[in-house]
């Protein structure tokens, strides 16, 4: 939680982004020791990246570490034999300018970085007011952080689309929020459904089965949807809603 905390504070003076000390009371034995990390701040070429494990024997993310992360799920599984055993090849040098943000704050982004981005917020309104639903709405971060997505997407939009990058955010940075046994929870995955299904697809109901909206989509990936990552893991959760009266993002 201090690192959270000390992620908060940074802004951009010049051209240089900076953060409060790190550890302004210093971990060392001696003041020596203490003096040399004293004003050690959070820089902006750190990147936190971790992995784990998510099972029956451990605990599920806090909302607080949510808002702050990405949630890059990595669970298929390919089991063709491998008929040839090739070496993975090294990555392209990559720019610490390439990955840096430039801005810190949603203000900072000029007039010319904004084209595009109202209907985004407009659909991110939309989304919250569902998950208003079952007292468990985003605040500015999370808007924020997704605004920064998109518009630092423009520097490799031949890898990824505008839409594609949309439902990507969905899944990463919203969809891992969702998480209970109560009806609003029901309420919330069904919305979110009815939102980003196609149009030429009907309503669903809370009457409305697993079985029932699966076979109405289809396979949203196959299909091509706009969101369908987003429609492929909120179908996910919603059977296990109906087979367990509890379901969550995990697993």
């Amino acid at each position: 939680s201090d690192v959270l905390r000390i992620m908060e504070t940074r802004e951009k003076k010049e051209d240089q982004i900076d953060s409060e000390p790190m550890m302004p009371y210093g971990v060392g034995r001696n003041e020596k020791e203490n003096a040399s990390i004293q004003d050690l701040t959070f820089p902006a070429n750190l990147y936190l990246i971790g992995t784990i494990n998510v099972d029956e024997s451990t605990y599920h993310f806090s909302r607080k570490v949510l808002d702050r992360a990405n949630v890059i799920e990595m669970n298929e599984v390919f089991l063709d034999w491998p008929l040839v055993e090739e070496a993975v090849p090294p990555l392209d040098p990559v720019p610490h300018a390439f990955l840096l943000n430039p801005y810190v704050r949603l203000i900072d982004v000029p007039q010319s970085e904004r084209h595009g981005m109202q209907p985004v917020i407009r659909l991110l309104t939309e989304i919250n007011e569902i998950l208003s639903i079952a007292d468990m709405p985003f605040g500015y971060r999370i808007r924020d952080e997704i605004l920064f997505y998109l518009i630092n997407r423009h520097d490799i939009r031949e890898l990824i689309s505008h839409q594609e990058a949309i439902d990507l955010q969905i899944v990463q940075k919203i969809l891992p929020r969702i998480t209970g046994a109560t009806a609003s929870i029901q309420q919330v995955i069904l919305g979110l459904i009815n939102l980003f299904r196609p149009e030429k697809v009907g309503v669903f109901s809370e009457e409305s089965t697993y079985m029932q909206i699966q076979q109405s989509l289809g396979d949203p990936r196959r299909k091509g949807y706009p969101y369908a990552r987003s429609l492929q893991k909120l179908l996910k959760m919603y059977r296990r809603y109906e087979e367990e009266g509890f379901t969550s993002y995990w697993g």
